[in-house]
């Protein structure tokens, strides 16, 4: 399905705005390292810092010359293997420039979120052609959240406010590996979906399908078993509603993104069990989901948006939009597989959820209102959605933003 590309002013805009949330998020940052007391040291860690404290290890690895990750928090590290290179080149560049470790990781983690926030740009135009649709989707995707601060008083604590790769905003602020692993994922997408590119693969295809699934199974390997999943659950799911015969090309993206993929699966999953340390520290790793009820708080009103969104895609099932719906449930179901980092799969789960709160806004609300606009409640709400196309996107925001 072929929608009109955004224009080049709209690039341009979406290029500002995207600087604009970068900065945004290293505000606090900056404050922390503007305000650290006398005697004191700030990190420039505020978010998960035992896991940032690890990233810093990693780079400081590179630092000093390295490229072989072994654990640095134990007295018996092990032989180095090829893991975590990011971090580990990160460290490299440090000592390159002469620069704090600190310093490039905080560089690193706002140059991954341009790449995710305007990766995200042209994702969500695949999408919308109304162009007030399009930026209202990437503003609540970009900066939206859940109703977890609405629990805080209450004692709660939902993902929201921790689980940062589910959140593309909190991606953006807490690491350089989550908002670029997020963006190789919509790439893949890109590249892997019906209705997203050419009919027929070409070299070119192939080659990106390549470089951005090895990436994505080295960066963030659970991203490599949800992008699979959908992929697989998006083809069938296809045949099955077209009654249509398996496409050729189909299967050549498929294979070529698995044998891509697959190898470095195979290499962690191995090391995992046969490495002596790091068969230890996988052991201790759990990291479940959160109860459901939980994800519901988490994702807050662009969830509830997202019901008559699901509703119109299901009813009107386009490639796109069969995708969408694929991507939803096949996500839920693995988050609750009977595996030890269920949580890790939730990697940009925010993004199909938008994507449909948005669909659910202009397909599903505006019409069901300006069929109720007898009352003057319904007028002034329908002045409102007939406004120019920046108010409308700033009510759908403010509705959307925590």
């Amino acid at each position: 399905m072929s929608r009109p590309s955004p224009s080049l002013r709209e690039w341009w805009i979406a290029v500002g705005v995207s600087a604009a949330i970068v900065a945004l998020t290293s505000l606090p940052y900056l404050y922390g390292f503007a305000s650290e007391p006398s005697g004191y040291h700030f990190t420039g860690l505020l978010i998960n810092p035992y896991d940032g404290n690890s990233y810093l290890a990693k780079m400081e690895i590179g630092r000093r010359g390295g490229w072989l990750f072994h654990l640095p928090f134990t007295a018996e590290p092990g032989t180095g293997v090829p893991l975590y290179f990011l971090y580990i080149f990160l460290g490299h560049a440090a000592a390159w420039v002469g620069a704090p470790s600190i310093l490039i990781f905080h560089m690193a983690r706002a140059l991954a979120g341009l790449v995710l926030l305007l990766t995200l740009f042209a994702f969500v135009a695949r999408f919308f052609e109304m162009p007030g649709a399009r930026w209202a989707a990437w503003l609540v995707i970009a900066l939206g959240s859940g109703f977890g601060w609405l629990a805080v008083p209450f004692g709660g604590f939902t993902s929201d406010l921790w689980v940062a790769e589910a959140i593309v905003f909190l991606s953006i602020f807490a690491n350089p590996h989550f908002p670029l692993s997020i963006a190789l994922t919509l790439a893949l997408y890109l590249l892997l979906i019906p209705g997203f590119g050419p009919p027929r693969i070409n070299w070119r295809q192939a080659l990106g399908i390549v470089l951005a699934a090895t990436a994505t199974a080295h960066l963030q390997p659970f991203a490599s078993v949800t992008i699979g999943g959908v992929t697989a659950v998006t083809y069938a799911a296809h045949y099955y509603l077209k009654r249509d015969a398996v496409k050729r090309d189909h299967v050549a993206r498929f294979v070529v993104f698995a044998l891509a993929s697959l190898p470095w699966l195979i290499y962690d999953f191995w090391l995992s069990q046969t490495h002596p340390q790091l068969k230890v520290w996988s052991a201790q790793n759990q990291t479940p989901s959160p109860p459901a009820w939980d994800y519901l708080i988490t994702f807050g009103l662009p969830l509830l948006l997202a019901i008559p969104g699901a509703w119109h895609a299901f009813r009107r099932r386009t490639e796109t939009d069969v995708f969408l719906l694929a991507w939803l449930v096949t996500n839920a179901i693995l988050l609750y597989a009977p595996f030890a980092l269920q949580r890790r799969l939730s990697l940009g789960l925010s993004i199909p959820i938008g994507v449909l709160a948005a669909q659910g806004l202009v397909f599903g609300i505006v019409p069901w209102v300006e069929g109720r606009a007898a009352s003057r409640a319904y007028q002034a709400l329908l002045r409102i959605v007939r406004a120019p196309g920046t108010l409308r996107i700033g009510l759908f925001v403010a509705m959307c933003l925590p």
